[in-house]
């Protein structure tokens, strides 16, 4: 089984992830671009569940498209679309989506494996629904892909340092692995435990070299390739 995702008529992402759908009472009911530009990475500076209250109080004023949690689990707070928009990046409200990252108040440390690949899932499955690249740009007036919040700049609220210098350099690998789960390739994650022997012998269904050449073929800027 593959890691894509889909959105139903309804607009709320379903296939193999650990998803939850809410309706933030944060949002403007109209106005989203036909088709985004990309997506907006973020980082929580707190913790999942906060997060999760937060966008669904009234009184904050502020919300997001998704939010991943450490753990791979995630929300989604509008229905994409639909026209709805978040309260997430000020001028970049109505083109750009977002999502929110837990860093359980340590935005220095890099996402998680699993929350990369759950990001990945959400990011993949945006692109394919609007059309927007597998690309990282900084530009938040005329580029595509997948841009940080900081890039956005006082237009986008002054958040200069999110999500922080550690997380922004995490973009190369969130999309190569957004391109493999586009492809239809499964994503593992060996933290270190097993070989690739052992890999390819009780999980992957291959032998070694394949899986050295599909890493090749899938690593970011395509490094290993030649």
């Amino acid at each position: 089984m593959t890691l894509r995702c889909q959105f139903n008529a309804d607009g709320w992402l379903t296939g193999p992830i650990g998803i939850s759908h809410h309706m933030t009472p944060n949002r403007y009911d109209s106005g989203f671009a036909a088709r985004a530009r990309g997506m907006v990475q973020h980082t929580e500076a707190g913790f999942e569940a906060g997060t999760f209250a937060t966008f669904m109080d009234p009184d904050n004023q502020v919300s997001a498209f998704f939010s991943a949690g450490e753990d791979g689990t995630a929300h989604q707070y509008l229905p994409v679309g639909h026209g709805y928009a978040a309260w997430a990046e000020m001028a970049g409200n109505l083109s750009w989506y977002s999502c929110e990252c837990e860093d359980k108040l340590n935005p220095g440390h890099p996402m998680t494996d699993v929350q990369v690949t759950t990001v990945a899932q959400i990011f993949s499955a945006l692109a394919e629904h609007d059309g927007f690249p597998y690309a990282i740009t900084d530009d938040p007036d005329n580029g595509h892909g997948l841009i940080t919040h900081g890039d956005g700049g006082e237009a986008w609220g002054g958040h200069f340092d999110c999500p922080g210098d550690v997380r922004k350099a995490q973009r190369p690998e969130l999309l190569a692995r957004a391109g493999a789960i586009r492809d239809g390739l499964d994503i593992w994650i060996a933290q270190g435990a097993k070989s690739l022997s052992d890999l390819t012998a009780g999980s992957l269904g291959g032998q070694v070299h394949q899986v050295l050449q599909l890493t090749a073929e899938y690593s970011v800027g395509q490094l290993f390739a030649p």
